[in-house]
C-alpha cells in the first residue's frame, strides 16, 4: 500500500484538478487500495475541512511570513497542525503592551475559573489551579481595549461578539497555571452548554527573567514568552485532537509574567458572558 503523506498528497492534487468525490474513489481504488478504505479517508478530510471552516484562523494561504493586522505587519514564526497553534511576533508594541499593564495594576483580583457546585450549577469561583491575579475587560470597556479585541479579530478572523473580552493576568515568582484545557467539559446529564470555547489567543506583555513558559505537555512543546508575541490555539468540540490543546503556564522563576488572554467562543457574548444559566460544567 502507499504511504499515507503520498495518498494526501495524491488526494490534494487531485481535488486541486476539479475531480468530484466518486471520481477521486475511482483513481484511488485503481491504485489498489481498498473502496471502504477511501471513502473512510474521503470522509475523514471531509470532517477536517468542516473544523476548519468552524474554527479561529489566521489566513495563511501561500505560507506568508508575515500578516498585516490593523496596518502592522505581525511576522507568523511557526504553526502546528495537532494541536493547531500558530506563533506571532510583533502583534503589540512594546508600548501598548506597557500601557496595557499600567491600565490594569488597579484592577487587580484574584484570578477566578467557571466550576460546578453541588447542585451542579456553574459559578464564578476563586481558582486553586491558578495562582495569579487578573484585570477584566468586556467590549466596550475602552476604545484602547476594543482596539486589541478587533486585532485579534482581524487576525483570527473571528468576530469580537464571539470573544469573553479580555483577561489581563499576572504571576509573580512561583506563579504558575497548572495543566488544564481551556474548553468547557462535556456534561455527564447530556445538558447543551449555553455557548462553548472554540479557541484561545495570549499576548505576552512582558518577558519574566526566569520560567513562565506556555507548555503543551501531550504535544510535547513549549513557548517562550517575549513581550508583544502572540499563541492562537483552537479546538473544536468533536475535534479528536482538541485535548491536545492542554496547556499550562510553568512556574515564574524570576521577575514577575503578564499575559493577556482573550477566550474565543461558538456563541455571541454579551458583557462578558452568554445569556441564560450554565448547568454542571468545568474547566
Amino acid at each position: 500500500m502507499v504511504s499515507e503523506d503520498y495518498q494526501n498528497q495524491l488526494l490534494t492534487q487531485l481535488r486541486q484538478q476539479g475531480y468530484d468525490h466518486n471520481e477521486i474513489c475511482s483513481e484511488l481504488v485503481q491504485m489498489g487500495l481498498d473502496k471502504a478504505y477511501v471513502e473512510q479517508l474521503l470522509s475523514k478530510v471531509a470532517s477536517e475541512e468542516a473544523l476548519d471552516e468552524a474554527r479561529p484562523e489566521p489566513d495563511i494561504t501561500g505560507h506568508p511570513s508575515s500578516l498585516s493586522v490593523a496596518g502592522r505587519e505581525v511576522k507568523l514564526l511557526m504553526f502546528t497542525r495537532k494541536p493547531r497553534c500558530y506563533l506571532f511576533a510583533d502583534f503589540m508594541s512594546a508600548e501598548d503592551c506597557e500601557r496595557l499593564i499600567e491600565i490594569s495594576k488597579t484592577r487587580m483580583k484574584r484570578s477566578v475559573v467557571y466550576s460546578a457546585d453541588e447542585n451542579g450549577v456553574t459559578k464564578v469561583v476563586p481558582s486553586y489551579t491558578r495562582s495569579s491575579n487578573q484585570a477584566n475587560y468586556v467590549l466596550g470597556d475602552s476604545d484602547f481595549t476594543d482596539e486589541i479585541l478587533s486585532k485579534v479579530s482581524g487576525l483570527t478572523n473571528w468576530p469580537t461578539k464571539k470573544m469573553e473580552g479580555i483577561q489581563v493576568i499576572q504571576y509573580g515568582v512561583g506563579g504558575e497555571f497548572v495543566p488544564h484545557c481551556d474548553f468547557f467539559l462535556d456534561s455527564s446529564d447530556g445538558e447543551e452548554m449555553p455557548w462553548q470555547r472554540v479557541g484561545t489567543f495570549l499576548i505576552y506583555l512582558n518577558r519574566p527573567t526566569y520560567g513562565g513558559s506556555t507548555f503543551f505537555p501531550d504535544a510535547h512543546f513549549e513557548f517562550i514568552p517575549h513581550q508583544g508575541n502572540s499563541l492562537l490555539f483552537s479546538y473544536e468540540p468533536g475535534d479528536i485532537n482538541r485535548d491536545l490543546s492542554r496547556h499550562a503556564g510553568t512556574p515564574v522563576g524570576g521577575g514577575s509574567k503578564w499575559l493577556a488572554t482573550i477566550l474565543l467562543t461558538d456563541r455571541d457574548i454579551e458583557n462578558g458572558v452568554t445569556k441564560g444559566t450554565m448547568g454542571g460544567r468545568r474547566m
